[in-house]
């Protein structure tokens, strides 16, 4: 099933990928950080990041990007691997992300917070 994680991007930083014997670089990409605030069922609101793996071809189209809002269409996958349960974000290379100026989704206004 595609989510989409949308939220402001961050920060955009190049990485890459070293073969541990020999030290040569085998894949260069970036990382962006992705920032989400919501509100959460009490009315507190909660601050949410997400670092995502882009190809390096990206990386300039994304550092002009910084503060804007991006939906990013994802796979959540979850396994169970050795008696053990693991999950994990991953970004769907076949639909694109999108930019945007201002946050697409409109932002509930904060509410009292609830008693516990």
């Amino acid at each position: 099933m595609v989510h989409t994680l949308i939220g402001q991007i961050f920060e955009v930083r190049p990485d890459q990928y070293k073969d541990k014997k020999t030290g040569e670089v085998t894949k260069a990409f970036c990382v962006v950080t992705i920032e989400q605030t919501v509100i959460d069922d009490l009315g507190f609101r909660r601050k949410d990041t997400e670092d995502v793996i882009f190809e390096m071809a990206d990386f300039e189209n994304l550092s002009k990007s910084i503060d804007k809002y991006i939906a990013l269409p994802f796979n959540y996958v979850s396994f169970k691997k050795n008696g053990a349960e693991s999950s994990f974000m991953g970004k769907t290379d076949y639909l694109p992300y999108t930019i945007f100026d201002r946050n697409p989704i409109p932002q509930p206004k904060k509410t009292e917070p609830q008693k516990p």
